[in-house]
C-alpha cells in the first residue's frame, strides 16, 4: 500500500512538473485536462482502474473513462502533448531519484549544500590551474628539448633521467 501511495505521488509530481501546474486544481482548462489525461493513461497502463484513479484525482469515474477514451486521439493530434506524455512516462520509469521523496525544505537544504560543494570545487580547480601554470616553464623546456612524439617515450626518458640512468 505504501509503495502504491509513493508511486502515485511520484507520478503526480512528475506530471505537475512537466505541465507546470497542479492536476488536483478544480478547473477544466485544457492544460489541466491534458495533464490529468496523461496521469490517467500512465496509471491505467500500470493496472489502476477508473474508480481508483477517480478517487486520486477527486473526479467522477466517468471523467476518468472519458480521459481514457480520448487520450489516444489527442496524443496523435498534438505533438506537444505527445512529447509531454513521453517525458512523464520516461521520468516515471527511470531509476528512482530520492529528490522525488524530499520535502521543499529538504530540497532547499540540499541545494544550499550543493552550492557550497560547487564553490569549493571551483576554488580547488582555480588552485590547480595556478599550480599547473607555475609548471609552464618546465613544460616548455621539455617540449623544446624533446623530439619525441610519444608521451610514453618522454615519460620513460624523464624517469631514467631522474633515476640517474639517462643515456
Amino acid at each position: 500500500m505504501e509503495q502504491t501511495r509513493h508511486e502515485v505521488k511520484k507520478l503526480m509530481d512528475i506530471v505537475n512538473m512537466h505541465f507546470d501546474l497542479d492536476i488536483l486544481t478544480k478547473t477544466q482548462k485544457k492544460d489541466y485536462v491534458d495533464a490529468r489525461m496523461v496521469f490517467t493513461k500512465i496509471l491505467t497502463e500500470k493496472g489502476y482502474g477508473p474508480s481508483r484513479i477517480s478517487r486520486i484525482l477527486k473526479k467522477n469515474h466517468a471523467s476518468i473513462l472519458n480521459y481514457k477514451k480520448k487520450i489516444s486521439y489527442y496524443l496523435m493530434a498534438d505533438p506537444e502533448l505527445q512529447q509531454k506524455y513521453e517525458d512523464c512516462l520516461e521520468a516515471f520509469y527511470r531509476d528512482h531519484d530520492p529528490a522525488y521523496d524530499m520535502s521543499e525544505s529538504d530540497l532547499r537544504k540540499e541545494l544550499i549544500s550543493l552550492r557550497r560543494k560547487f564553490r569549493y570545487q571551483v576554488e580547488n580547480n582555480n588552485r590547480l590551474r595556478a599550480k599547473i601554470k607555475s609548471l609552464d616553464p618546465i613544460f616548455k623546456i621539455v617540449k623544446e628539448r624533446t623530439s619525441l612524439v610519444d608521451d610514453d617515450d618522454i615519460s620513460k626518458k624523464l624517469i631514467r633521467m631522474f633515476n640517474g640512468v639517462y643515456r
